[in-house]
Order: structure tokens, then sequence, then C-alpha cells
């Protein structure tokens, strides 16, 4: 019975794209700065790393996408991922990106390729406001 409840909490894990059962030890969730950006201008992404003392396979690769429900994603950029997790990256929002939430997805990390259509499966990224262009308001005097 052990064994059999064992084997069902890896298939769950698994489930949800992670290839280990240690759930402790997860990337620390990602930063944007500044959190507000309009079009075409540059924010920095960043995450401290791990949570815990492992450590990455020398080479990991990150992609910084940008997402919007209903529309296709944007690859912003790539970056190397330091062993311990650590990575910084600035991207420009792409230009003609309206205002609202836009959600800078990052792949090539432990929590990629959740399967479970319940959305329970946790995502990789952070959230950041494009603000309106700049009113170009012009006086007209008589």
């Amino acid at each position: 019975m052990g064994l059999a409840t064992a084997l069902l909490i890896v298939a769950g894990v698994v489930a949800c794209g992670l290839t280990y059962t240690d759930r402790s030890c997860l990337p620390e969730l990602p930063e944007v700065h500044p959190t507000s950006a309009r079009a075409g201008e540059a924010v920095a992404v960043s995450s401290a790393g791990l949570g815990c003392d492992r450590r990455l396979p020398a080479g990991t690769i990150y992609r910084v996408s940008a997402e919007r429900a209903g529309a296709a994603g944007v690859e912003l950029a790539t970056v190397p991922v330091a062993r311990d997790g650590r990575f910084q990256v600035t991207v420009r929002i792409p230009p003609g990106t309206g205002p609202g939430r836009l959600y800078l997805e990052i792949s090539g990390s432990l929590y990629d390729d959740c399967k479970d259509t319940a959305s329970s499966c946790v995502g990789y990224g952070v959230l950041l406001t494009v603000l309106p262009p700049p009113s170009s308001s012009t006086t007209i005097r008589p």
C-alpha cells in the first residue's frame, strides 16, 4: 500500500511537469522593474534563484515571452541562468502593445510543461502593466 501511494504522489508531480519530487526547491518568483512601462520601453526581469542548495545544469537557458489572453506570445529574449537559478535580463515591451496587463512568461524552468488541465499548476512569470502612450495634446491658439 505504501509503494502504491508513493507512486501516485510521484505521478502527480510529473503530471505537473516537475521531474523530481522535491517541490520545496523551485525558483524564486521573478520580478520586473519598473512594474509599469509603455510599449517600446525596456524593463528588467530577474529572479533571486532557487530556494535551496540544488543546482541547475550548466548551460540552462530561459526564454522570456510577452503573453496576452487570446493572442500569440512573442519571444522577447533568451537569458543564461546561473547554476543557483539566478538570472537578469532587460527586455523591450513590443511596439504596438496596447495598455493593460501583460504577462512576461519565463520558460525553460522547473515549472515548465504542466499538463494539468484543471489549472492547478503554477506558471513562472510576472505581470507588467503596459501604460497608454503619452497624450500628444496640442494647444491651438486663435
